[in-house]
């Protein structure tokens, strides 16, 4: 005796033993529940899909348009930068120009007003500063969305 019956209405040693057993009645339940089972998952899965879809397109497009904004602000900000290294250069210069005209006009003993440029120099100095570390922010922000974007890309592929 064959361990299973070939086709349909053949009897092999399994269905010899659920007749004895009594669990051939449960036959036809069990295959329409399966049938069943595979029409829910269809329609489920398929929804689900659909909907996964376009919830990643959603988030592809939210990454792209902050990536455009943090290119835009890195701009901006390199803009921002060269003109205040350009800012500083000069300050500097007319700070070092004033200096010497002090020290050739009245002597060594009476340097005070380049303290005022100081002053100001600092201040260009510190904004600068600030305006490097925002520019190290925004290159790191660029490179990580570029990054989300490659990878949620990659998914949709």
């Amino acid at each position: 005796m064959k361990p299973k019956a070939q086709v349909a209405h053949d009897e092999g040693f399994l269905e010899y033993l659920e007749d004895i057993i009594g669990t051939n009645k449960y036959i036809e339940k069990i295959a329409e529940s399966f049938k069943h089972l595979k029409v829910l998952k269809s329609g489920v899965i398929g929804g689900v899909k659909n909907e996964a879809e376009a919830y990643m397109l959603k988030e592809l497009s939210l990454l792209k348009c902050r990536e455009m904004a943090t290119k835009l602000a890195f701009e901006v900000n390199s803009t921002q930068i060269s003109e205040m290294q350009t800012n500083i250069s000069g300050q500097e210069e007319n700070l070092k120009l004033q200096r010497w005209g002090l020290f050739l006009n009245k002597g060594c003993a009476n340097i005070s007003v380049p303290y005022v440029f100081d002053n100001s120099l600092r201040r260009c100095k510190d904004e600068f500063k600030e305006f490097e570390r925002q520019d190290v922010k925004y290159r790191e922000d660029l490179s990580h969305l570029k990054h989300k974007i490659k990878k949620l890309n990659d998914k949709l592929d």
